[in-house]
């Protein structure tokens, strides 16, 4: 299914596009969670790599619908510049 195709079940949501990339959970050090809500998840991590905390927003769901709206909204969210958004960084499955 593309993602202009109406998922199963009559959704007008797109469906979740089978190459999401996957993160490499090497390249965090997870910490606590800071904040639960109806979507997702928000951890307190430590970006390795870059030497920077972080925090990591999870999807709690792996339905297509939901893992779609994760994905347009860390594309919305990372074309976004302004004091008060905090920036993307990386975008993807564990």
């Amino acid at each position: 299914m593309n993602p202009t195709e109406t998922a199963p079940g009559g959704s007008t949501e797109p469906a979740a596009r089978p190459d999401l990339p996957t993160v490499d959970p090497a390249g965090y050090a997870r910490g606590v969670t800071l904040e639960v809500g109806g979507m997702g998840r928000v951890v307190r991590a430590w970006d390795r790599r870059h030497g920077r905390a972080v925090a990591l927003k999870e999807c709690l769901s792996d339905a297509p619908a939901a893992l779609a709206r994760f994905e347009r909204e860390a594309l919305l969210t990372a074309s976004l510049q302004h004091p008060a958004i905090v920036p993307g960084y990386e975008a993807g499955r564990w």
